[in-house]
């Protein structure tokens, strides 16, 4: 198993580099070109689209799925992966509508959330617990894909944390059967990517790869739950990080009375790189939180008091530290705004 993770892993790294290279010197120059805007936080016309390199060779691992345990798995991340990246990449191409996106994003999330429940839940429950679950499993989908869809802004980010979260659950399942070679393959991938990502980047994920790595992590995280035997809660943990800067961003922004649906540049990644933060320096950060999540859920792997409070202790902090970096910055930008527009002769 040890040789096949081997394979799997170089094989990722090498087929990302492949294609990141492919779509960085060989597309064409207006096809996947991300041209910056106010929003941005890049100032050069920089490719998109890098993120197949991550998915492509993951996917072709999970046709390799045909054993009986392994089928139902690896048909419904394919399918819903697929599904997801796709409209991503036609977004990538000819900027789609969001109503249509958010459709097949709902599709993916309903494919996934049936195979969540279907793998983890027992079919002698009640119907309304079944649906419950099931409900919950969708709005979690949803929220995978859009959240990293909104966190991947800048450089490494994303990578980083498909790096961490891939060989978290390779541990998790001890590097066995097809949802090992899937994580070890999407690990490998990772940092095949980042060999160009890193900046200043010479190409983005694009909306193909960021939808399509959130509902990925969604799928490795069940299989965590049900091939390992973690909670929910130990499954996603290596996410918080990112997690925690949407629900600070969004809690702000409904404070100030904003209008959600609205472009904005309130992420805590987004304060801090606008204020001369390198984006590498915030996307490491993330990462070490991620990688100090992971060493909390290996640490406490039973969902007692211990692991509880622990995990909770890191959200408050995660949660608190973010509220507190961002107002520090905006009372400073406040300040500053306030100084510049002073009469020079008062």
């Amino acid at each position: 198993m040890i040789l096949q993770s081997l394979v799997a892993g170089l094989s990722g790294f090498a087929v990302s580099l492949l294609i990141a290279f492919v779509v960085c010197f060989c597309a064409p120059p207006s096809a996947l070109l991300d041209v910056p805007n106010h929003r941005s936080s890049h100032i050069h016309p920089t490719p998109r689209g890098g993120g197949l390199g991550i998915l492509i060779p993951v996917l072709v691992v999970l046709c390799f799925g045909t054993a009986e345990s392994d089928a139902l798995w690896s048909i419904t991340t394919g399918v819903g992966v697929t599904a997801v990246a796709f409209v991503g990449l036609l977004d990538d191409l000819h900027h789609l509508e969001i109503r249509l996106r958010l459709v097949v994003h709902l599709v993916g999330a309903i494919i996934f959330a049936s195979a969540a429940v279907a793998l983890s839940v027992p079919t002698t429950q009640s119907a309304l617990l079944l649906a419950s679950v099931f409900s919950w499993w969708v709005f979690w989908g949803v929220s995978l894909i859009n959240v990293v869809n909104f966190i991947d802004g800048i450089d490494t980010l994303v990578g980083l944390q498909a790096l961490v979260f891939g060989g978290f659950t390779y541990l998790a399942v001890d590097g066995q059967g097809l949802v090992g070679l899937t994580a070890i393959t999407m690990t490998g991938a990772s940092v095949g990517f980042l060999v160009l990502n890193r900046s200043p980047a010479r190409i983005f994920l694009g909306d193909v790869g960021s939808g399509g790595l959130g509902l990925l992590f969604g799928f490795l995280g069940v299989a965590t739950m049900v091939y390992a035997g973690w909670s929910v809660f130990h499954a996603f943990l290596p996410l918080m990080a990112m997690f925690a800067d949407e629900l600070v961003t969004v809690t702000r922004r409904v404070r100030r009375g904003e209008r959600l649906t609205e472009p904005h540049r309130s992420h805590v990644y987004q304060h801090l790189t606008s204020r001369g933060w390198r984006h590498g320096t915030v996307a490491l950060g993330y990462a070490v939180h991620s990688v100090v999540s992971v060493g909390v859920a290996v640490l406490f792997p039973a969902l007692d008091i211990c692991f509880l409070v622990v995990a909770g202790t890191l959200l408050a902090l995660t949660l608190l530290g973010m509220w507190s970096v961002v107002s520090v910055l905006d009372q400073y930008k406040t300040a500053s705004e306030h100084d510049l527009s002073r009469d020079p002769s008062e």
